[in-house]
């Protein structure tokens, strides 16, 4: 593992515990909350580079092969050949809170971290983000074990699914027009490595 995806892993470790404190602080007040955790990690095989138009044909593990188009932000793609194996981590944490009555709610917010690798090494990558919104619950879907949040001032629907055990029970506490906080914390890891 090169220093530079040691470096992106502390930071990422770093920031995710920050966020994470933050929101803690945050939601401690309010009750009940539910949870949802996401984790999805894979590693692929570069078969292919296009450089012209930024195209990446690769293998998972499976033997599927697909294509990918690579984002401009990403650096040092030149560097990047056939039989490299490029790792990708996402992380994702969303958490809702139901807002006392008698309690103000928490202003909406949003942050963004990123870092990449230097000019000339391998591509590696990290972006984090932290969204914190205030919502009425729209609907309660408890058979899909979903629910629906719209911003009381009217705008975008947004639908959670409640995979957590102990989530699905306070599920039942929560009615329809309740004031909800939801903080989504977001992170995505990317480093490719040559064998």
């Amino acid at each position: 593992m090169s220093r530079t995806t040691l470096k992106l892993r502390a930071a990422a470790a770093a920031l995710s515990v920050g966020f994470g404190l933050t929101a803690s602080a945050a939601l401690a007040q309010l009750t009940p909350s539910v949870s949802q955790v996401q984790k999805v990690s894979e590693s692929v095989t570069v078969q292919s580079v296009d450089l012209a138009t930024r195209h990446l044909v690769v293998r998972r593990a499976s033997g599927e092969f697909a294509s990918l188009k690579v984002p401009p932000e990403v650096r040092n793609l030149a560097n990047l050949k056939a039989g490299d194996t490029i790792t990708a981590s996402y992380y994702r944490e969303t958490e809702i809170a139901l807002a006392p009555a008698d309690q103000p709610l928490p202003k909406d917010a949003a942050a963004i971290v990123s870092a990449h690798a230097p000019v000339g090494e391998m591509p590696a990558g990290f972006a984090a983000s932290r969204i914190v919104v205030t919502g009425a619950i729209l609907g309660i879907d408890q058979a899909n074990h979903v629910l629906k949040v719209v911003n009381p001032k009217g705008g975008e629907v947004h639908e959670f699914t409640v995979d957590d055990p102990q989530g699905r029970r306070l599920m039942s506490q929560l009615k329809v027009g309740d004031k909800v906080t939801a903080t989504i914390d977001e992170s995505l890891l990317i480093s490719a490595a040559r064998s």
